[in-house]
């Protein structure tokens, strides 16, 4: 039987840069895409894109002051939010 080399392990992480870098997560780009991937998963199982969309399918407008009688227009739009969640997850994680 092969001796075991203890020279080779990694020690275990100590704070949470080095977990990150651990587990593939090292630079701001890949924590970037892994929080818009969480954020877009919570809201699919949310069932949060159905406000986006009309009845028969077909995408409503964006409108930052969408009226209130207007069915055909929203204010929240499907990628804003992972997008922003990217972001915040690239410059503060």
């Amino acid at each position: 039987m092969d001796e075991l080399n203890f020279e080779r392990v990694r020690p275990a992480p100590k704070n949470g840069y080095e977990w990150a870098v651990a587990v593939g997560l090292g630079t701001p780009e890949r924590r970037a895409a892994l929080s818009a991937l969480v954020v877009t998963t919570v809201c699919y199982i949310a069932k949060w894109p159905r406000f986006c969309f009309k009845d028969n399918g077909t995408l409503r407008r964006f409108q930052v002051t969408p009226d209130e009688d207007d069915d055909e227009t929203t204010n929240r739009h499907f990628i804003v939010v992972p997008v922003v969640a990217a972001a915040v997850g690239y410059l503060f994680f």
